[in-house]
């Protein structure tokens, strides 16, 4: 199976040169940059067998301001129109044209809008669908999907955080004091703090880059002995440097100095995600008493608070989250820059780019394996002409890609 053709939209520049850097040679491209472009270039376009999109949401979403279609002072709900447009222009020469158009989680009434617009340019009735990335990933990420791709499954992976969190974070992740405390006590957007132990994280957004109240953090615990302290006087007990797979050392009846840990109560409780769903989060107790004694071991949750961080989602466990591999979003090819020269090869042409747009592309993108899921029954031998509508960083050449794999995968075992 191949990629016979893709023709992509997408304004973002970054996301656009990631695509590159991941897709630049692998199958024919026609990038026609604004999606408004679209319509007017159908001739160009062609055949088309797959259109995907995940449209501005901003206009939809429940923790936006939900607007609907028409009440977005930036004209980004509009958007689903001109998707519209194109489709029903597509379907008169493909009458069996597939489509995958996902959303944020939204009010019903703005649900049944978009569905009666998409059902209209398709034709038939397409119905949406509320998945969870849950199902594939260590994130609650619920969208929701229109298609009329039929006899897709999602599977249950069964990930948790803790099989995608890195080990040993970089610093640079670590929040400020006075962070923590804005995310902890935040009246509005209040955020929450994962560990190891959660079975899910929070939602990655588009704007996790630009350090928000109201996201998903992470408190990391470094216990388990990994080295010794050379800067501490006194017994080699008070200079165990320890990681957050092992355990505190022995209390003692000791006490100042470096001697005794700094201990502090916490507990696992159920709350609830951004977008409905619950997961456990530790909460952690900063009026220095213990929860009441209970049978479960869960309300009482000693820390000790010396090998403590706070800190944000690393970069390597955003793209876990959205199912791609470590370091898919590094690099970029700007082909727009004034020395881009198409004569260097690929290695010569890249550019690193930054945190804040690797979090960005990744918040805006899907959640690739969700995606190749409802893609695989249409993978075939005589491969697909895509139109991928608002792409990003490429999550449909990516889910594609996957379909491939496993393909390729069940015939070896097959």
């Amino acid at each position: 199976m191949k990629i016979n053709k893709y023709v992509r939209t997408e304004i973002d520049r970054y996301a656009s040169a990631n695509f590159y850097d991941n897709f630049d040679g692998a199958f024919p491209i026609l990038d026609i940059g604004d999606l408004y472009n679209a319509y007017d270039r159908l001739d160009e376009i062609g055949n088309i067998d797959l259109v995907v999109g995940g449209f501005p949401c901003q206009s939809f979403s429940l923790s936006g301001r939900m607007g609907g279609i028409y009440n977005d002072h930036k004209n980004r709900g509009i958007i689903i129109f001109e998707i519209c447009k194109v489709i029903k222009e597509l379907r008169k020469a493909n009458p069996d044209l597939k489509i995958l158009l996902e959303n944020v989680a939204m009010k019903k009434s703005i649900m049944a809008e978009l569905t009666d617009l998409i059902s209209d340019a398709m034709g038939q009735r397409i119905e949406p669908v509320k998945l969870n990335s849950a199902d594939v990933s260590a994130q609650n990420r619920q969208r929701i999907y229109w298609t009329n791709i039929k006899g897709f499954s999602i599977p249950k992976l069964n990930v948790r955080f803790g099989d995608i969190m890195e080990t040993d974070c970089d610093e640079i992740y670590d929040l400020s004091e006075a962070h923590k405390n804005r995310v902890l006590n935040a009246k509005r957007g209040k955020g929450y703090f994962y560990t190891k132990d959660s079975e899910k994280i929070g939602t990655i957004n588009a704007l996790y880059g630009k350090n928000p109240t109201d996201g998903s953090f992470v408190e990391d615990i470094k216990l388990n002995q990994v080295g010794v302290a050379s800067n501490i006087k006194g017994l080699e007990s008070i200079k165990r440097v320890y990681d957050r797979d092992g355990k505190m050392s022995t209390l003692t009846t000791s006490q100042g100095g470096h001697r005794v840990p700094k201990v502090a109560i916490g507990a696992f409780r159920g709350r609830y995600n951004e977008d409905g769903s619950t997961s456990q989060q530790l909460e952690i107790r900063t009026d220095h008493k213990t929860n009441t004694l209970t049978t479960v071991q869960k309300d009482n949750v000693p820390i000790n608070l010396d090998n403590l961080r706070w800190r944000k989602i690393s970069v390597l466990e955003a793209e876990r989250m959205q199912t791609v591999s470590d370091g898919t979003t590094e690099f970029g090819i700007f082909k727009d820059d004034k020395d881009y020269d198409p004569t260097l090869t690929h290695a010569y042409q890249r550019k690193k780019l930054s945190n804040t747009q690797r979090y960005k592309m990744l918040g805006n993108g899907f959640t690739i394996k969700m995606i190749s899921a409802i893609l695989q029954p249409i993978i075939n031998e005589k491969g697909l002409n895509i139109l991928s509508f608002c792409d990003g960083m490429g999550g449909t050449a990516h889910a594609v890609q996957e379909c491939i794999n496993n393909q390729v995968f069940l015939d070896e075992v097959g």
